[in-house]
């Protein structure tokens, strides 16, 4: 894959995987966001794709970015993302394990975690409300697989935030 080799192999990998796995919907307090969606070069985001290049690059910016537009779909399955960008499973599922590290499922997932601990942030809505927004259709689920991801609860997180 071109562009992995060019930084340091495993560690190019996590790299990657860190930069677009971690918090990178959002932004704002808990450490949250890193300003990944600003556009400005001193995002994380920019500095992982500045070290991807050609077909690397373009499919990390066009699979994050079709997964983001599709967030609340809560039925987005395999099928209609190697459709959005026009590969065949195999393709999207080596993609996915070469350049993040994860499957494709479990990348969404981490991103709809990501982009609901930014709406606990910014308050305003219930827990259940955040959980469909966010893609999760049975509101107890989301709860269980957030703290499976953070340790807490969604609204044991949300008090975390108001003791800080």
């Amino acid at each position: 894959m071109q562009g992995i080799g060019s930084i340091g192999g495993d560690v190019a990998v996590d790299v990657i995987r860190d930069a677009l796995l971690g918090e990178c919907v959002g932004g704002g307090g808990g450490g949250g966001g890193a300003g990944l969606d600003r556009g400005d070069d001193s995002s994380p985001k920019d500095a992982l794709l500045r070290r991807l290049h050609g077909d690397d690059r373009r499919f990390v910016e066009e699979f994050r970015g079709f997964l983001l537009s599709h967030l609340d779909d809560g039925a987005l399955e395999i099928p209609q993302m190697r459709t959005a960008l026009n590969v065949s499973r195999s393709v999207l599922f080596e993609k996915c394990r070469g350049l993040l590290d994860t499957t494709p499922a479990i990348y969404l997932r981490h991103l709809r975690l990501d982009q609901a601990k930014a709406l606990i942030r910014e308050g305003g809505r219930t827990m259940a409300e955040i959980s469909y927004t966010v893609g999760f259709n049975d509101p107890n689920y989301f709860s269980r697989i957030f703290k499976q991801e953070f340790g807490m609860t969604p609204s044991e997180y949300k008090k975390s935030l108001l003791q800080s």
